[in-house]
């Protein structure tokens, strides 16, 4: 469970040098496709950069053990002892599981209604641009897919 921990940390550091050297450099450049593809790449390399250095301090993750030995007339005694490693990791651990369960669930949902307003609304191409008007709600305009997304309202 330690690993998930540290692999988490190395991610979150990287990913705000990675973020700060973006706002930095791209932030200000107005092609929204060079910024876009930038920010997905800054996500893959702070994921798949801490998976190549896997080599951690300690040797045995599972459970440490303590010797103690006692000498009675002429015998040594050697007793071992294990120590499962601290509770605190598995509770981060599992509160980072429901937050990324959480967020995909959420992510999903948010899917699911983007195709449900693309079932319900009609294409249309104006001026050389894919629109998908939905009738009968009130929507804040959006593009999803290469496609724009208006209200009945809007396109009238």
């Amino acid at each position: 469970m330690g690993h998930l921990l540290v692999f988490s940390l190395k991610s979150a550091v990287l990913l705000t040098v990675i973020f700060s050297i973006y706002m930095l450099v791209l932030s200000r450049i107005k092609g929204a496709s060079l910024r876009r593809w930038a920010l997905i790449g800054t996500y893959i390399a702070a994921l798949s950069l801490p998976i190549f250095n896997l080599r951690y301090p300690s040797a045995d993750n599972s459970v440490n053990t303590i010797q103690s030995g006692v000498s009675t007339l002429n015998r040594n005694f050697v007793a071992t002892i294990a120590v499962e490693p601290p509770y605190v990791y598995r509770i981060i651990a599992i509160i980072l599981l429901v937050g990324m369960i959480i967020l995909l669930l959420h992510t999903l949902y948010g899917f699911a209604k983007i195709y449900r307003l693309k079932i319900r609304g009609r294409e249309v191409v104006s001026k050389g641009l894919k629109l998908t008007v939905i009738p009968g709600h009130s929507i804040s305009p959006f593009c999803f897919g290469g496609k724009i997304f208006v209200s009945e309202e809007d396109y009238d």
